[in-house]
């Protein structure tokens, strides 16, 4: 399975009327309908103030690679690795009364970090669609 990435940047392809931003659509023509997605991101200067990821089919259809996730705590903080897109991931520890200020969500391959609200980061896992199907 060939896997390729593309980025688009929607920063030349803003128009702004009665303060309301839209973006012009972007073909996605030659995108592999169940192993390609969309991940987007609204950036305020360099902050992440909202993002999250797209799929052109069914979740249970789509082709998902072993993300290969890793946690672990760094002070008030745990953080998360992956290899591939991870689809809904889930942190839990032991005492399952974690909290974070997300605990659900997706990601792309790299790294992510996540302030601990509540609970001790003990016996963390960690899981994704990827290992429940």
């Amino acid at each position: 399975m060939e896997k390729h990435q593309r980025n688009v940047s929607a920063n030349s392809k803003i128009m702004n009327y009665m303060q309301q931003t839209y973006l012009y659509p972007s073909d996605l023509d030659d995108a592999l309908l169940y192993e390609d997605y969309v991940s987007y991101a609204c950036l305020k200067g360099e902050q992440v103030i909202s993002s999250g990821t797209v799929l052109f089919c069914a979740p249970k259809y789509f082709r998902y690679a072993d993300p290969k996730l890793q946690v672990w705590a760094e002070g008030d903080e745990v953080v998360v690795t992956a290899r591939a897109y991870a689809k809904s991931v889930e942190i839990i520890n032991e005492a399952d009364d974690l909290l974070l200020e997300d605990n659900y969500f997706d990601m792309n391959a790299g790294r992510r970090r996540g302030r601990i609200l509540k609970g001790k980061p003990e016996g963390l896992k960690v899981r994704s669609i990827f290992d429940i199907r």
